[in-house]
């Protein structure tokens, strides 16, 4: 599944992907989230690109936010932004 959003300056991309019988990683976490979940967080484009994945508990699903801004815009997404959108996704499939 991918969904994408946008609204004024704010372009958001959720994708969710059925990792079911695949062995997945998703590299080295950095980022602790709700509920025992450990995440990556990254930046690039000097702060324009910022994307956050996980892996469902039971590692069946990767999620990926990611936040998009055009170059020479100020991004309206912060590091914990992306860590408050994970964790209420996190929180609906409880």
């Amino acid at each position: 599944m991918d969904i994408y959003y946008g609204e004024d300056d704010k372009r958001l991309n959720v994708m969710i992907k059925n990792q079911k019988g695949i062995d997945t990683s998703i590299g080295e976490t950095n980022e602790e989230l709700d509920q025992d979940v450990n995440g990556t967080y990254s930046e690039a484009e000097d702060g324009h690109l910022l994307t956050i994945t996980w892996l469902s508990k039971n590692e069946n699903a990767l999620y990926k936010v990611t936040g998009f801004t055009p170059s020479g815009e100020e991004s309206p997404f912060t590091k914990e932004d992306m860590v408050e959108i994970a964790n209420s996704i996190i929180a609906q499939r409880k």
